[in-house]
């Protein structure tokens, strides 16, 4: 699973990182929501992120009065991708998904240890 950074100049420190346990997150100018953002034209519930059933992020939008626009289209629902763009309201958000760090070591051949009883203790020598 990604973890969601988004960008924009509303947000305090210019940045909000959501991972997949922050999810759902609702943006709007309610201090009630996950993510409260200053902007007279957000509804109080705007839209909201979330996994949909395939495991991939979407946005939502809450049947705001101002609407939620991906990418300068206007949407109900919409699977993000790195480089969207998020309007809501006057605020613009940028998307971008990074992919979680896998805890698996890479290691290549060279680094594996073999059996032991095996000719070689180790692959490459």
């Amino acid at each position: 699973m990604d973890r969601i950074i988004l960008t924009s100049a509303e947000f305090i420190d210019g940045r909000i990182e959501l991972r997949p346990h922050d999810l759902p997150a609702i943006l709007g100018r309610s201090r009630k929501c996950d993510i409260m953002i200053d902007d007279s034209l957000l509804s109080r519930q705007h839209s909201e992120i979330r996994i949909n059933k395939a495991g991939k992020v979407e946005v939502r939008d809450l049947e705001s009065t101002n609407l939620t626009i991906v990418n300068e289209r206007d949407i109900d629902v919409h699977e993000l991708q790195t480089g969207d763009v998020i309007l809501i309201g006057e605020t613009t958000i940028h998307v971008e998904l990074v992919p979680m760090e896998d805890n698996t070591d890479e290691k290549t051949t060279r680094d594996l240890t073999m059996l032991p009883g095996t000719k070689d203790e180790t692959v490459g020598d």
